[in-house]
């Protein structure tokens, strides 16, 4: 496993906003430390597909279609999906190295303050232009949380070390980009400016953090960056927002049955905000995100002390529930075929290829699927209200349904 970074770029957002967490991650048992999920894990997979095609400029990722590509937990296929993912990345890339006449550095080393040994990340792809601009370009393979690329820690930490390593007399300027297909109602590829002031600036943020980081009594404080902090369930401040939303609700319900010498899994009525006041809605909202990472930890840290042989009081490990799989689909296929009696139809179900699929089918194309198929409004979900997709009111709704009465 790659050793990580005390004070990592992916981290960047949590450890200056709450500098105690780095203390506290550093006193996690080691089987909780740099634990990854099937979605990071997919992610890696991706990652070296476009890092092959972009050191080898003749590999497309075409070209790694139906190969087991490694990762940390295991290995994934490169399917459709991965490769349409990856080409947006790989094309991005390399159609903006040709425009600025750039050099290409592939998971570049980066150290945003050099006299930090603990102070590094790798950046998927850095751009130079001689005596002119740097580009950094992220890559991320997920769907389900969006990524804004405006004064994005993370990135502004590569951009920073980038312009270290080049040299801030030799840059013009700087672009920090994020590239991220999967990710439905944004777009695709989001550049954004920043000058070398803005970063050598956040180099001052980051020294200041860091000392912070450093002292004993460094504080903790919860934000949006909980979700990704290692040592969620462990957290104080965490534990005390937790408490604030349920704790008080659940202790009464528990002490009555300890007194009867059962351990309960309690049925609390939990205490909501007022629907009425926007203030006391806002705050329980901003709290979510950072409660279910907490509750995702628990979970966690529990199943692997059991695991590990380690009682948890009143809960255990139990099978979960599997589907009936047949032994061997082939050789049952053949064998229902000359089954007298039954039909093809009796045990195969036909059905129509995606529409991406079929664009690549040659004498179909994307003209000819872009006539046939439509894109149905999906459901409505509450978000944030920085997330880049359009406000849908129900005054919207109602004049759509208007106009399709009316047509």
């Amino acid at each position: 496993m790659a050793k990580h970074a005390v004070l990592s770029a992916s981290g960047a957002s949590r450890w200056i906003g709450c500098p105690g967490s780095v203390r506290l991650c550093a006193e996690l048992p080691a089987r909780f430390k740099n634990r990854t999920s099937v979605y990071a894990d997919e992610g890696t997979a991706a990652h070296s597909v476009g890092e092959q095609c972009l050191r080898d400029g003749s590999f497309l990722p075409e070209d790694f279609r139906n190969h087991l590509i490694p990762a940390e937990l295991k290995e994934w296929v490169c399917n459709d999906d991965m490769i349409q993912a990856v080409t947006i990345y790989v094309e991005y890339v390399r159609r903006r190295q040709r425009e600025m006449g750039a050099n290409l550095f592939v998971e570049a080393r980066v150290r945003p303050l050099p006299e930090r040994d603990d102070m590094y990340g790798t950046a998927d792809a850095v751009l130079v232009e001689p005596y002119g601009e740097i580009e950094v370009i992220d890559y991320k393979h997920g769907a389900g949380v969006y990524v804004s690329e405006v004064d994005n820690d993370q990135m502004k930490f590569y951009g920073l070390g980038a312009v270290e390593n080049v040299g801030p007399l030799n840059i013009s300027g700087g672009k920090i980009t994020i590239v991220q297909p999967r990710c439905q109602g944004t777009e695709t590829v989001r550049p954004w400016d920043c000058s070398v002031d803005d970063l050598l600036n956040f180099g001052d943020v980051m020294r200041a953090a860091r000392i912070e980081t450093e002292k004993l009594d460094a504080p903790l404080i919860p934000g949006d960056y909980c979700r990704w902090c290692p040592a969620a369930a462990l957290c104080p401040a965490l534990n005390a927002q937790a408490e604030l939303a349920v704790v008080d609700d659940f202790a009464e319900v528990i002490a009555e049955h300890e007194a009867r010498g059962v351990v309960p899994e309690p049925e609390v009525t939990v205490t909501l905000p007022d629907s009425d006041d926007p203030d006391a809605l806002y705050l329980a909202l901003c709290m979510l995100p950072a409660l279910d990472h907490f509750k995702k930890r628990v979970v966690e840290m529990a199943e692997d002390n059991l695991e590990h042989n380690i009682p948890v009081r009143g809960h255990k490990l139990v099978r979960k529930r599997a589907n009936r799989a047949w032994v061997d689909p082939v050789a049952l296929e053949t064998r229902l075929r000359n089954k007298k009696g039954v039909k093809v139809g009796d045990f195969t179900t036909r059905a129509l290829k995606s529409p991406a699929q079929m664009e690549k089918v040659a004498g179909i194309g994307k003209a000819f699927v872009a006539d046939q198929c439509h894109n149905p409004k999906g459901g409505l979900t509450l978000v944030r209200a920085e997330d880049p997709r359009p406000e849908v009111t129900l005054l919207d709704e109602f004049a759509d349904a208007l106009d399709w009465t009316q047509d």
